[in-house]
């Protein structure tokens, strides 16, 4: 059973402007982790898809490259021939990689991926 506390009216909103900012210094530090994870999990993928991509003179796998724009991000691979590489699964790859070398990440490694950007907003919500 709970104790019902009289509170003065001109006391309703005593330090509200503070409780204001405390809410605010929490949402702008869960947003900054939240990209962190976002960055830190893009990351991962971008290294993960690089020993994945097939390798004849390295240009592939050196064309990786991640963005990330607010809490937008992306990983690519940037030569004429990536998507081709990445979509022929019929291709022979006789000096190591894979054909799906992208994709293959994100399936086998969804939720490392998922806890890695969730990890970003937690470890701001903990500190």
């Amino acid at each position: 059973m709970s104790k019902r506390v009289s509170i003065p009216k001109d006391e309703y909103l005593r330090g509200l402007d503070e409780v204001v900012r405390n809410i605010q210094e929490a949402a702008d530090k869960l947003e900054h982790q939240s990209v962190q994870g976002l960055y830190d999990a893009l990351q991962f993928v971008g290294e993960e898809a690089q020993r994945r991509a097939p390798v004849e003179t390295g240009d592939l796998r050196g064309s990786m490259e991640v963005h990330i724009d607010g809490t937008v991000g992306s990983v690519s691979f940037n030569t004429p021939y990536a998507a081709t590489q990445h979509e022929h699964t019929e291709f022979v790859h006789p000096h190591g990689g894979q054909a799906k070398f992208l994709e293959s990440v994100l399936v086998e490694e969804k939720d490392k991926i998922l806890d890695m950007i969730a990890g970003g907003g937690k470890n701001s919500l903990e500190g």
